[in-house]
């Protein structure tokens, strides 16, 4: 341990040379500004001062002229440390009183910028470049960190045992404080010293997946003999999930110990369907087979057996095992399943194979392991610890104990370092040539490469030169995200990410290199709140899009303006797409097609980029390879690209966004594309094709999604009903959208490194982020900003950039705070941990609700105590509900869905996807309607939580009448009219994971000054104007309460989203009366289809309308139809069909036959 440096050498005179030994504990400098101090920054300096002394540290008093602080010296209490107010301009000095000799010793002061507190332990410049080298922080950082450290191990230089048992007073568990001790304590000296301290702590908060998944597996394992005992993960995982559950972390926050636990230790065999034929193959250019887990069906190519004494090559018994099945396994499958058992989980068929795995039954009951058809091993080795854990970001972050390092120890620091400090790096560097055989064979030719690089944005690129030209096209641009960089011991660094490992070297100038990896450590990304790759943004503007009628139209005029870039990405994309559309086809202005509108933009100088997924041809018809050629030649300025460049048979991109200039952007549900362009009528027929032109007149549950000619009819309209489609999109502006931009950016790189050499195209180009010049600033709040502040903040930004919009009203809501949360992972994004802040979103909205949870999804696969579905949003939804019912709150959850998934009814897929559905809501034991049910038999549920769906009627030109489901395909979640989660992901592991689809949303409130006046539960109560407001838009438009019934009784109910004048009068009754009214006229909607015989009779019957008789007896049937339709329906709303297919077992699981049956069940979830 290094002795610190002299406090004169590091004050530059603040402290005179009359101090005594300025190394005893609690001696602090406070730098004053003298002039005029005003009294809240007193108060800030005090609460900084409080946050960062610990302990018997405390404030004593602050009348508004002094601060008076003390410290503890040998257990005494008495000595003070008393600061002039310096805004009086009395006194310029301050007064120290020590218990050595209890003198008083004067140090002068100089005038200084700003408040700032000092310690006067600074580490020597031996210690400080060891650890520079050890650990992931920069020296700034390591000041910081050594002198809280030597503050908790005073007098010692080392922390001891009890000593570090103090710094985590919440874990008051021996096996826990021991096992984190024994993890720092490297050298197993019974002391940590700083290097030790320092090391552990940057690779919890700076660690790569890896690092952090080595230091979890030395964390658990209690006995350090190398491999983890079901019994001591248990013991950790569960005491760590209760201590963080203390601190007032929601109980899933950071997982469910028994999924977790399940994960990594469940026996597992071989199947045909975990076939390496599920990876894009452009996968194995960057990651290699073994790297590539995130795309495996099933990541796991080996297990070993209960002793761990196999080695990783080894086989297990049930990969030997091959399995015979017939159409009586189809039936005892599907029955198992509809018993809530588990049937993809190691039912192998051997007798005996359950004693390699065999557990204490009550133990694992205890730790919430009860599917015993599920077998564990008593055991795993690190290396199936490593593979396991990959896919699974609780397990490499300790169950949250990472974090609550980070928030305790490292926020602090980062707190204190001045914001302002470096960032940007441009420069000259040599690198390595690569690690490729080919790389390895050059370098021995020309050597290394001499590159101009530059660091900003949490991004590294370099390039060939700093000539303009060159400057213009980066070699690489590599995302920091993931990042890990070491410093050399002479003039080099190794950096490693994901897709680039290199040493890079800045010969004969250490201080250049100790540069660029400082810059590259401040660079490299870190995570918010919900574990997002972004902050909470606060000052945004921002707006809400009922379908795609509105979102186009705004859409359209923004991108009209843009100037500098527009980045797009979509999950389906069709250049022909007509934004704004008035009158007949051949009326049509061409100038608002899609393609015309960006050709426009590019031709005046605008980069267009489009990113979207590449679809198998052979499950959609997206005809994503023709979208890119196609907008590819259109004009140099339009570089379009698909992802992944070889189709993954199971896993797609599915952000839909649209960022322009970096200033604005959009993000919802809804795709650039066909079929997506309705309004608030939801049109069920369109005969004058006046709204609904060509290929956009489609119904998905008669023929799929298909590009092509935009005026191209797909379905006959004069006799098949459209399937009209309910989506939401926002608007948002600022530095919320710069961190859209931020994502497309990341995953833009990603897609170019894995093109390279694949879709040739001469324009593609590496891109960084716009410069911030021009840009709206980024309005995050500080800790200690005032509602004054913060109000003066929020009028700057309410400005806008004015460049995109014609007028405030464009600009939508002002003083929203956002914060953009996504699902990514190393497939996706590059990233080397997945990202889940979405799920995490949901699970803490849903936990911290008061009032009521409105939930508008595709889908809702979700589970309670299941081990699949892995995502919990149904067990949360579950947890709040009961707490209403135990408590007898007016508390009520809303879920709107489609009546059933859109797409051929035969097909396996969506049986499937209706199967778990109904299993999520009421056909299983552990569903939430049964679950509650059996807890509460005499609850009537209905005054709790309802599930609806969306229907409409027309008149076709024949004159027959037609229903059709409104297809509910809006990804959104409110809560208590305060907080809205808007975006692209649906309520299934497929899009909460974070490992599987790419999506992206926007968790939205506003600030306490923008809230308005309302009422809740018959009380006053405040609301979030923007999230009010699209609540009370959407249920007028379901109940039917048009802009004619402005103001009465039923518009003023709607206020109140909890009361019975709401919630049953309108609601429900509304719900049950339209549900009634389709069910006495229409003979073939699924709400009577207990049966899929029944439902394909419905089908013919369908088919069979396009032969319809035109007599006028039946002309005279449909009109009084149509009279009684006008008379009983009110708006859309209807109740969902909870006994479809009720009576189906087997015919909703894939066959033995099919393509389905050979895919595990989770692709579909």
């Amino acid at each position: 341990m290094g002795q610190e440096q002299s406090v004169q050498d590091k004050q530059d005179g603040s402290v005179s040379k009359t101090c005594p030994d300025m190394k005893m504990r609690g001696v602090y400098v406070l730098n004053a500004m003298y002039g005029d101090l005003k009294a809240d920054k007193m108060v800030d300096c005090t609460m900084e001062m409080q946050e960062y002394l610990k302990g018997d540290h405390c404030i004593k008093s602050y009348d508004g002229r002094c601060l008076l602080l003390s410290f503890p010296y040998n257990k005494k209490k008495h000595e003070l440390l008393k600061i002039p107010d310096p805004s009086k301009g009395h006194q310029k000095s301050l007064k120290l009183v020590y218990g050595l000799d209890g003198a008083q010793h004067t140090a002068t002061l100089g005038e200084y910028e700003a408040w700032t507190v000092k310690s006067l332990f600074i580490p020597d410049s031996k210690l400080l470049a060891d650890c520079s080298i050890s650990s992931y922080f920069d020296d700034s950082e390591l000041i910081l960190l050594y002198e809280d450290f030597r503050v908790e191990c005073w007098p010692d230089s080392v922390l001891k045992r009890d000593q570090f048992i103090k710094l985590l007073p919440i874990f008051n568990n021996d096996a826990i404080l021991n096992s984190f001790f024994n993890l720092m304590d490297k050298n197993g000296d019974g002391g940590i010293d700083f290097s030790e301290y320092a090391r552990a702590l940057s690779i919890m908060s700076r660690g790569s997946s890896d690092d952090k998944i080595q230091l979890t597996f030395e964390l658990l394992d209690l006995d350090r003999n190398g491999s983890l005992e079901l019994k001591e993960v248990l013991l950790i995982l569960n005491e760590v999930s209760k201590r963080m559950v203390s601190l007032g972390f929601d109980e899933d926050s950071f997982g469910v110990v028994s999924e977790s636990v399940t994960e990594l230790f469940e026996k597992r065999q071989d199947k045909l369907n975990q076939s390496v034929l599920s990876v894009p193959l452009s996968s194995f250019r960057m990651y290699g087979i073994g790297q590539i887990t995130d795309l495996f069906v099933t990541p796991f190519s080996s297990v070993s057996e209960a002793n761990n004494n196999t080695s990783p090559d080894t086989k297990s018994k049930e990969e030997k095992h091959s399995h015979h099945h017939s159409k009586k396994d189809d039936k005892h499958r599907a029955a198992k399943e509809d018993r809530g058992e588990d049937v993809d989980s190691g039912d192998s068929g051997n007798e005996g194979e359950e004693d390699d795995g065999k557990q204490d039954e009550d133990f694992l009951a205890a730790s919430g392991i009860k599917e015993k058809k599920i077998v564990l091993m008593s055991s795993i080795t690190l290396y199936d610890f490593k593979i396991r854990a990959q896919n699974d970001p609780n397990i490499g972050d300790a169950f949250g104990m990472f974090d609550y390092f980070q928030k305790i120890v490292i926020d602090p620091v980062e707190q204190r370092l001045n914001k302002d400090r470096e960032s940007n790096y441009a420069g000259w560097l040599t690198k390595d040539k690569g690690d490729s055989l080919y790389n390895k064979t050059l370098s021995v030719v020309s050597g290394t490469d001499k590159r101009y690089f530059m660091i900003r944005d949490g991004f590294m690129a370099y390039y060939k030169s700093d000539k303009p030209a060159d400057l213009q096209k980066p070699i690489r641009v590599i995302s920091l995200d993931s990042a890990k960089i070491m410093l050399g011991l002479t003039d080099s660094c190794y950096l490693s990410t994901p897709s680039f490992i290199r040493n890079l070297y800045a010969p004969s100038n250490r201080t250049e290199i100790k540069r660029f990896v400082n810059l590259i450590r401040k660079n490299t990304g870190r995570t918010y709140e919900n574990r997002s790759f972004a902050p909470i943004r606060w000052g945004i503007n921002a707006r809400w899009f009922i379908n795609g009628n509105q979102y186009f139209e705004a859409l359209l005029k923004i991108l009209a303006r843009a100037r500098k870039a527009i980045y797009i990405t979509d999950w389906y994309f069709s250049p022909g797409l007509h934004l704004c559309r008035k009158g007949a086809p051949n009326e049509l202005n061409k100038s608002n097609r899609l393609d015309n509108v960006l050709l426009q933009r590019a031709e005046a100088g605008v980069k267009i980029y489009i990113l979207i997924w590449n679809a198998s041809a052979k499950v959609f018809h997206l005809e994503s390879p023709y979208v890119t050629t196609y907008m590819n030649k259109l004009h140099s300025n339009i570089i379009a690209m698909r992802h992944p460049n070889w189709t993954p048979i199971v896993w797609s991109h599915h952000q839909k966004t649209v960022v322009v200039d970096e200033e604005i952007a959009f993000l919802g549900g809804i795709d650039l594309c066909y079929s997506r362009y309705d309004d608030s009528r939801y049109l069920v027929v369109d005969n004058d094709e006046s709204t609904f032109p060509g290929r956009d007149y489609s119904n998905l549950n008669i023929i799929g999604e298909e590009n092509g000619n935009p005026l191209q009819a797909v379905i006959d309209r004069e006799k098949l009903p459209r399937m009209p489609w309910h989506d939401i999109h926002m608007q948002i502006d600022g530095a919320a959208a710069r961190d859209v931009g931020i994502n497309f950016v990341q995953r833009w790189n990603h897609a170019m490194y894995q093109s390279a050499g694949v879709q040739f195209n001469n324009h593609a180009t590496y891109i960084l982020p716009i410069t911030e010049e021009n840009l709206v600033p980024n309005i995050s709040r500080p800790k200690s900003q005032t509602a004054t502040a913060l109000r003066k903040k929020l009028e700057l930004s309410r400005q806008g950039p004015t460049h995109l919009v014609e007028n405030e009203k464009d600009l939508g809501y002002a003083g929203c705070q956002v914060q953009i949360v996504r699902s990514a992972a190393l497939w996706s994004a590059g990233i080397e941990k997945p990202e889940r802040s979405i799920y995490r979103a949901y699970l803490k909205v849903i936990h911290s609700a008061e009032h009521y949870i409105y939930i508008e999804n595709q889908y809702f696969i979700s589970s309670i105590a299941r081990i699949r579905p892995k995502n919990k949003i149904a067990k949360a939804l579950w947890t709040r509900l009961r707490k209403a019912i135990i408590q007898k709150q007016q508390f009520k959850v809303i879920v709107v869905i489609p009546v059933y998934p859109a797409g051929d009814l035969a097909l396996p897929a969506t049986r499937y996807i209706i199967k778990y559905v109904y299993k999520t809501i009421n056909r299983q034991k552990n569903s939430i309607l049964e679950k509650l049910h059996e807890e509460f038999p005499e609850v009537d549920l209905n005054e709790y939580i309802h599930f609806c769906a969306l229907r409409n009627w027309g008149t076709l030109k024949s004159g027959a009448v037609v229903t059709e489901q409104v297809y509910v395909h809006a990804k959104m979640l409110l809560a208590d009219d305060r907080i809205a989660i808007i975006g692209s992901a649906n309520i299934n592991d497929r899009s909460m994971r974070g490992t599987r689809d790419s999506e992206i949303a926007a968790v939205l409130e506003q600030d306490p000054s923008q809230m308005v006046d309302s009422v809740m539960a018959g009380k006053p109560y405040k609301v979030s104007p923007y999230v009010y407001d699209l609540r009370i838009r959407l249920w007028r438009d379901y109940l039917g309460l048009g802009e004619e019934e402005e103001k009465n009784e039923n518009v003023e109910a709607l206020r109140d989203a909890v009361s019975d004048e709401c919630y049953k009068r309108l609601w429900l009754n509304t719900a049950q009366e339209n549900t009634s009214a389709y069910l006495s006229l229409f003979t073939d909607l699924p709400d009577k289809f207990k049966t899929f015989g029944e439902m394909m009779e419905w089908k013919k019957k369908i088919m069979e309308a396009q032969q319809m008789d035109s007599s006028e007896t039946t002309r005279k049937w449909f009109k009084n139809m149509e009279d009684k339709l006008k008379e009983k329906v009110r708006g859309f709303l209807v109740f969902f069909p909870l006994s479809f297919l009720e009576k189906e077992q087997t015919e909703l699981s894939p066959g033995l036959v099919t393509k389905e049956y050979l895919l595990p069940r989770y692709v579909f979830l």
